[in-house]
């Protein structure tokens, strides 16, 4: 592993002065990064919440048709009394560019010495384990990445691969966000006057909340629109749907519905003229900019609900939507973000378990699902070229289920099973908290990796149970995973 981590870091180093024409994407966390260096740049308008970013949008680029860059990591966390996790994952990013084709692949294997895989992932690789293989107390696996994309006129592009969709202003996103599982897509962006229209219909394999063997995934496909609408230079109006459904149904196999591949429907409908009862999802969001600099966003996710309902005030379990507040303010060598979210209990989840909002046992929005309530606070100050420091906290309160009794928490739960017809009010069912901040500070090496620390306190209660420590963690990251 040593050798060939050595071998891709040569590579990088005889790419690191080269740009390509084609776009490629840069790791979802690092996004008010480079809306920073964008905005040192021009005072043009900058559209923050379609991602991933491509760089071809924040750099220059030169005549080179064909890059290779390495996707090589190495991250270590050191907690007091326990022994370090060790995570380390190595891979090359190709790309082509041309004016009308482009591409990149990026395949990679990821090896960690820790059994807690799954909770000890540093946050730019998580949800990449759908293919995992466990060999004592560490664990393995290997995966591809991709897209392909066609320009076909000057304000139509058309996207295939396999990745994700971060749609949204803030570090969380309740629309759909980069922090699940990978999946296939084929994706068109309109970019026209002041209007950005995504459309997207993706698949991935899933399990039934009910048995979690790894033979037992199901195909689950679902598609989406998203309007962007940048009315005025201070005012810009968002607008989100998604529809998802199982492969199979109860009586026959689907597959993709045509009806949902329209670019231009509204999924309600469609869902009522078909006679299916699909999992079905709406969204809005404004952003406000009353001075340079400054944004304070919004989002608003619809599931269900019923206003005599919601004015009875009795906890009725159907009333599942979930609110997004933020402020971000951008100085010319610094940004600042506090944002508060929270989902009501059975938001994103459905009769059929399968289909949920979610792909690989991971929710495809907020990862914690639904029946939380958090408070985020980041931070960045570039303190010299390519070097930062940041402080960063949060405080997440979450309402989980018990043995028998749905509090609505699980997404992946029918909403069906054990659940409570009323009562059901945020936070309810067994009280999970977490707390952490912390400094850190990281360079970036040419235009592929970076050199990072991190040290905080975190402390996590289940009901009465406590556990409390400081953490350091340190390593080398790609840019692009």
């Amino acid at each position: 592993m040593l050798r060939i981590s050595v071998i891709l870091l040569c590579l990088w180093l005889l790419s690191v002065k080269l740009f390509s024409q084609a776009e490629f994407p840069v790791r979802d966390n690092l996004s008010h990064y480079y809306e920073l260096k964008y905005l040192q740049k021009t005072d043009s308008l900058f559209d923050e919440s379609i991602r991933p970013y491509y760089t071809n949008y924040l750099t220059d680029t030169l005549k080179k048709n064909f890059l290779l860059l390495p996707a090589i990591g190495s991250y270590a966390e050191f907690a007091k009394g326990d022994y370090p996790m060790f995570n380390n994952y190595f891979g090359g990013m190709f790309f082509y560019g041309h004016k009308k084709f482009s591409g990149w692949v990026l395949p990679y294997f990821y090896y960690s010495q820790s059994e807690l895989y799954r909770h000890s992932l540093p946050g730019y690789i998580s949800g990449f384990y759908s293919k995992y293989n466990f060999t004592g107390n560490s664990v393995y696996f290997a995966d591809v990445l991709w897209e392909a994309e066609y320009n076909a006129a000057k304000f139509i592009r058309f996207y295939a691969g396999k990745g994700k969709l971060f749609l949204g202003e803030g570090n969380r996103s309740l629309w759909i966000s980069g922090s699940g599982a990978p999946y296939n897509y084929f994706r068109g962006v309109v970019d026209v006057w002041h209007i950005k229209y995504v459309w997207q219909v993706g698949s991935g394999l899933d399990r039934d909340s009910l048995d979690y063997g790894v033979n037992t995934r199901r195909r689950k496909y679902f598609a989406l629109h998203y309007l962007d609408w940048q009315a005025t230079k201070w005012l810009n109006v968002q607008m989100f749907e998604t529809v998802i459904w199982a492969q199979y149904s109860e009586k026959y196999r689907r597959g993709l519905e045509p009806a949902y591949i329209n670019p231009i429907v509204f999924y309600r409908p469609v869902e009522f003229d078909i006679g299916s009862s699909d999992n079905v999802i709406m969204g809005g969001g404004l952003v406000l900019k009353p001075v340079k600099g400054l944004s304070l966003y919004s989002q608003l996710v619809l599931d269900e609900f019923k206003i005599s309902e919601i004015r009875a005030k009795k906890g009725w379990w159907g009333n599942k939507f979930g609110l997004q507040a933020g402020i971000k303010y951008y100085l010319p060598k610094a940004y600042f973000l506090v944002e508060a979210n929270a989902v009501r209990p059975f938001t994103y989840s459905h009769n059929l378990s399968i289909s949920n909002y979610g792909i690989d046992r991971q929710p495809l929005a907020h990862p914690s699902g639904a029946n939380f309530r958090e408070l985020i606070f980041d931070s960045r100050f570039e303190v010299a070229d390519n070097f930062y420091i940041s402080l960063f906290g949060g405080y997440m309160q979450k309402g989980l289920n018990t043995d028998s009794v749905n509090y609505g928490g699980n997404i992946y739960w029918s909403y069906d099973y054990l659940r409570r017809e009323y009562g059901n009010s945020l936070l309810s069912g067994v009280l999970f908290s977490e707390f952490y901040g912390g400094i850190g500070a990281g360079k970036f090496v040419g235009n592929a990796l970076e050199i990072f620390g991190r040290a905080g306190y975190k402390s996590i209660s289940v009901g009465s149970n406590l556990q409390k420590g400081f953490y350091f963690e340190a390593g080398v990251r790609s840019v692009f995973l």
